[in-house]
């Protein structure tokens, strides 16, 4: 978790220093290899939704967002990157009107984010189970970014 902190830093600040620091390990230089070739068309259609959803946010938000991210479980990340591929897809200016969960209203707000995609893409899932636990992941993800402000 620390070392992909230090290598979103790095990233933002000198490219240099993020090329050597991610080249020392070949699991490391694999990942930014993977994140930066070409890949099959259904992994590429799901990284372009959410380079699309981080594209919404300020970089100082983005920042935030992604080290909160990091220290997700791998379970809480899944569902996060679900919401992020589903706000994509539901940020199409429909005429629909419903209304935001007070349990978003924080994450949306925060992040700069469109209320109508985010309502339709908390309610995405058919299980209530599921929708509940997007609900609880957001809003932790929201209330952890007060450790990462800078």
């Amino acid at each position: 978790k620390g070392k992909l902190e230090r290598a979103i830093e790095l990233c933002a600040a000198d490219m240099n220093e993020f090329t050597n620091f991610m080249s020392n390990r070949y699991e490391t230089m694999r990942f930014v290899s993977d994140m930066i070739n070409e890949m099959h068309p259904f992994t590429e259609g799901r990284k372009d939704l959410v380079r699309k959803f981080l594209g919404r946010m300020p970089k100082n938000r983005m920042r935030m967002f992604a080290v909160s991210y990091a220290e997700l479980t791998e379970g809480d990340r899944k569902t996060v990157d679900a919401f992020a591929r589903n706000y994509t897809r539901y940020d199409l200016g429909l005429e629909v009107y419903v209304g935001l969960p007070v349990e978003l209203k924080e994450f949306v707000k925060f992040f700069h984010l469109k209320k109508r995609p985010s309502t339709l893409a908390s309610f995405a899932s058919e299980r209530p189970t599921e929708r509940k636990k997007i609900l609880l992941v957001l809003q932790a993800l929201r209330w952890s970014t007060y450790r990462v402000r800078s």
